[in-house]
Formats: C-alpha cells, sequence, structure tokens
C-alpha cells in the first residue's frame, strides 16, 4: 500500500487540523440529535439504521473521490457539482428541515473560522477563490454536517423523553 506524501505533509504542517475537524464532527454529531430532541422529532427508523449511514458515509466518501478525479474547466464548475451534490445527498438521506438548517449554520460558522485561520496565516489554500478560501469549502461542511448528523442519530436512544423517562414499550 502506498500512501502520497501529501496527507503526511498535512500532518506535519498542521497537526491540529484532524485533532479539530473530529471534535467539530463530535459537536455536529451530539448537536443533531439534540435538536430534534428539542424540536419533539423522532427520526424515521429506516433513516437511523447502520446500512443508511453507511451509504451515506459511502456516497460523501464517492462525491470528495469524484470531484478530486474529475478535470473542471474552471472552479465554478466543481463548486456547483459539489453544492449540487451536497445537496442531493441530504434530500435523500435526512430532508429535514432543521436538519438542513444545522448545517447550513455549521457549514456558515466553520467557512468563518476557516477564514480567521487564513487571515491570521495559521492555514493557506493552495489557490483561494475568496476570503483566502475555496469556493467549495462551506458545500464540503455542509456535506459533513449532514453525515456527521447522520451518525449522531444512529448513535442516539431516542426512546427517553425529555423528562428522562424512558418509553414503556409494548
Amino acid at each position: 500500500m502506498h500512501f502520497t506524501s501529501d496527507i503526511f505533509n498535512v500532518l506535519l504542517i498542521s497537526p491540529w487540523l484532524p485533532v479539530s475537524f473530529g471534535l467539530a464532527g463530535s459537536l455536529i454529531g451530539n448537536v443533531f440529535p439534540l435538536v430534534d430532541r428539542y424540536l419533539g422529532f423522532k427520526p424515521k427508523k429506516k433513516s437511523r439504521e447502520l446500512s443508511a449511514v453507511v451509504r451515506l458515509l459511502g456516497g460523501v466518501m464517492g462525491v470528495n473521490y469524484a470531484i478530486s478525479r474529475l478535470q473542471w474547466m474552471d472552479h465554478s464548475q466543481a463548486t456547483g457539482a459539489i453544492t449540487l451534490l451536497s445537496l442531493g445527498l441530504w434530500f435523500i438521506f435526512d430532508r429535514t428541515l432543521h436538519g438542513f438548517g444545522v448545517s447550513v449554520l455549521f457549514a456558515l460558522v466553520g467557512t468563518a473560522f476557516g477564514v480567521v485561520l487564513v487571515s491570521h496565516g495559521l492555514y493557506t489554500f493552495a489557490s483561494p477563490d475568496f476570503l483566502g478560501i475555496r469556493a467549495w469549502f462551506p458545500c464540503v461542511l455542509f456535506l459533513s454536517a449532514v453525515c456527521f448528523g447522520a451518525i449522531g442519530r444512529l448513535m442516539t436512544d431516542y426512546s427517553v423523553h425529555k423528562d428522562g423517562k424512558s418509553q414503556k414499550k409494548a
């Protein structure tokens, strides 16, 4: 098995990056079930099955792989494709307005955080499009939020009410 040196370069230059993405993923994975519980929403059992989450993860990895391997005439084509595919995966695997809202909020906050990192010289993109970041960055954050939200919902026990009492199963 052969790994490209790009992976190791990222770890050497920015060792805090994987840790921060892991913490952000854990945070968003916990926010989705909390918002569900606050709104009294119980996801369908089918959307909380392991196979649905694995299909979503496969879709996310497939989108990232395909986008990175295709040759685009300009960056706006890649950004448009990632945007449409991100919205499509949200529609297939989530379809909740509050899930959409949380994902958009995460994308906006993450993009603002990325702009701050770039403006302070803590991170750089190879060929930035606007404000020092790539135009597809918010779309990837949106899709990541949908993915981590699905994982959080999978791991949450929805049989417990707001008052902490379990439902009796018939």
